[in-house]
């Protein structure tokens, strides 16, 4: 088979280093049997941290621009992403400020965001807060097979994890900022 490439000049531009160093993660599969499946694309700020939302087939490879979605202003800045398992909600890990010597000096944040409000006052006024500290570092998102979100902490000893993802209500989502122990080592962004 020959492989042909394809460029896709959509989304916004990535014309800084800073809005270089976004994730990138693509969701669950489709059930509907299309191969269209979820895509998110985290670009910090500053000004303002915001998420570009696309579509992407993984039987053609085709990338479809969705929308850009606002996430508050920098710093903190918008770090990980992750889909819950279903696909309809969106997590944004959120960076603390840092002082010079490396102190924290800035809320560390893990937000939750509804995918269904397509208006973009909506999907903002969807924003839930899962945790907010002044003492943890919150960097990457990582969805595991068991169906449960993994936060990178920085400097710790075990990882944050986000149960139930899926749950509709706030209180059928739980967040344990130490539930995964790392067995002796340390967690990195």
């Amino acid at each position: 088979n020959t492989i042909t490439e394809q460029i896709f000049d959509i989304g916004q531009p990535h014309d800084t280093l800073s809005k270089g160093e976004g994730y990138i993660k693509i969701g669950p599969a489709d059930t509907s049997g299309s191969g269209d499946r979820p895509m998110a694309v985290i670009i910090p700020g500053p000004p303002r941290n915001s998420v570009d939302l696309f579509t992407f087939n993984d039987s053609t490879g085709r990338i479809t621009f969705d929308r850009t979605l606002d996430l508050g202003p920098f710093p903190p800045k918008a770090y990980g992403v992750e889909f819950s398992p279903n696909g309809e909600t969106l997590f944004v890990s959120m960076l603390g400020d840092t002082n010079a010597n490396g102190t924290q000096r800035g809320a560390s944040v893990i937000l939750r965001y509804d995918l269904s409000q397509r208006d973009s006052t909506q999907f903002v006024n969807s924003r839930t807060v899962i945790d907010s500290t002044t003492t943890r570092q919150y960097g990457s998102l990582q969805i595991a097979p068991d169906g449960r979100i993994y936060v990178a902490v920085q400097g710790a000893g075990s990882l944050g994890v986000i149960e139930n993802p899926n749950g509709g209500l706030l209180d059928s989502l739980r967040f344990n900022p130490t539930g995964q122990t790392l067995g002796g080592r340390t967690s990195q962004l």
